[in-house]
């Protein structure tokens, strides 16, 4: 991938944008980083390096979900159509358990 570095960075800032779903306006990032700590999540890179050729584009942005005491990452992801498709994954598993 030409600019990797400009796309993690951007990955980066929309996962830290967009953790508000976890727990309201309270220090989101330190929730994340804490689950990640605990072991009740898999660190985004890992679970990236593993589904990117299943979701058939570039991620655009990434959020952290809090669905009960279980965590989701929502990706969403540019196709080469330039459709926006979405897919749910499971934070602890990475198995993609909704995708549209």
């Amino acid at each position: 991938m030409p600019n990797r570095r400009a796309l993690l960075a951007a990955v980066t800032l929309c996962l830290t944008v967009g953790l508000g779903a976890v727990a309201g306006e309270r220090h989101d990032h330190e929730i994340a980083r804490r689950a990640f700590q605990q072991g009740n999540i898999r660190s985004l890179s890992d679970i990236l390096a593993e589904l990117r050729s299943q979701l058939g584009g570039e991620v655009i942005e990434v959020e952290l979900e809090s669905k009960g005491k279980a965590y989701v990452y929502e990706f969403k992801v540019l196709t080469p159509s330039g459709r926006i498709k979405e897919f749910k994954v499971d934070a602890v598993t990475g198995k993609v358990i909704e995708g549209k």
